[in-house]
């Protein structure tokens, strides 16, 4: 089971900045750290771009962005 929580804060309508954290119960195995989570993303009409960070400890840092199109 994994707890988490996170906010996000919208700049001048198009612009987001993300953090978060999700933790384990019973401990993250990878350590603290690796519960930490940071994003960003830019809007414009239906598109968007987001870029997220997430550590994995000893396993290293994923970057994730994704190109986001509505219909």
């Amino acid at each position: 089971m994994d707890i988490g929580f996170g906010a996000n804060y919208r700049i001048m309508g198009m612009f987001d900045l993300r953090a978060g954290y999700r933790y384990t119960v019973g401990g993250n195995d990878l350590g603290a750290v690796s519960g930490l989570r940071a994003g960003m993303g830019f809007g414009v009409g239906s598109y968007r771009l987001d870029y997220a960070f997430v550590p994995y400890g000893d396993l290293g840092q994923t970057h994730k962005i994704s190109l986001i199109a509505s219909f």
